[in-house]
């Protein structure tokens, strides 16, 4: 039987945390479901008598044109320096129309959640913040997600609360964010503010790997491959360790771009893994 490869060490759940808090939105990757909410929760109603429709149509112009230029609202990780970089070029173009779109609809939660992603970029967490309460107010789940990382960490002037930031990741998970649930499955490994419960922690992260989130799907590999946090009696019952599954979701991660997840998958078909006979091509 092949030996089990010796993978490098990888992010404890506490960095994962810190890098989830720490690494900006990336670009377009919620599902066409979200894609869809987010430009629906963000066109203006239907014109009124008392509304001119010019200004209807101008509104609705200038969300489409933020949207265009940046992309729906994903608080998901980067895969990569140069995918942030991207990102950030994009929501630089985008800036000045998603500025206009959020004075023409103050209520628009796509164009606050990029300009306080950008706020938070230029190392200004406190003008982010309240862009960020407007968005999930507007129901961005991926707001959520962000204000959740703020009561977390401590960022700026907001203090640390641990029980308002769970129920803020609650609300993005709800609301669909995988990078929300990824954290939040990290909280329940660590016990930060819920009890550990590594079932709920395998499931959050299987809802976040499954919706394509590259982080959420090489966290799960490394938890199908060893069990890590796992209990063996759950173990058992979740057939863990599993190696087919959690090639599968490096796979997913690699292919996203994830290089550690490509490096893995490589390492593991090149000298074989405990169910997966090598095969170096």
């Amino acid at each position: 039987m092949p030996s089990r490869p010796v993978f490098p060490p990888r992010l404890s759940c506490v960095a994962a945390l810190a890098l989830l808090a720490a690494l900006p939105a990336q670009g377009p990757a919620l599902s066409q479901t979200a894609t869809d909410n987010a430009t629906q929760e963000d066109m203006p109603a239907s014109t009124s008598p008392a509304q001119d429709p010019s200004a209807v149509e101008a509104t609705a112009a200038a969300l489409m044109a933020c949207l265009d230029a940046a992309g729906p609202p994903s608080a998901e990780a980067p895969v990569s320096r140069e995918a942030q970089s991207a990102f950030f070029a994009r929501l630089r173009e985008a800036e000045t129309a998603c500025t206009d779109a959020l004075a023409l609809d103050p209520d628009a939660g796509a164009p606050a959640f990029h300009l306080a992603t950008l706020a938070l970029a230029r190392r200004d967490p406190d003008a982010a913040f309240p862009l960020f309460e407007r968005a999930a107010a507007a129901g961005i789940a991926a707001a959520h997600t962000r204000l959740g990382d703020y009561h977390n960490f401590g960022m700026g002037s907001v203090d640390t609360d641990i029980d308002l930031a769970v129920r803020h990741y609650r609300d993005a998970v709800a609301g669909g964010d995988a990078p929300g649930a990824a954290t939040l499955a990290a909280m329940y490994r660590l016990g930060r503010g819920v009890p550990r419960d590594p079932a709920r922690m395998v499931q959050l992260f299987e809802q976040a790997a499954d919706s394509g989130y590259h982080f959420a799907q090489y966290q799960l590999a490394q938890i199908l491959l060893t069990g890590e946090g796992v209990p063996e009696d759950l173990a058992a019952e979740l057939s863990i360790p599993d190696a087919p599954r959690a090639l599968g979701y490096l796979a997913g991660a690699a292919e996203a771009g994830n290089l550690q997840a490509t490096l893995d998958l490589a390492r593991a078909y090149g000298e074989g893994i405990e169910g997966v006979a090598p095969d170096p091509e």
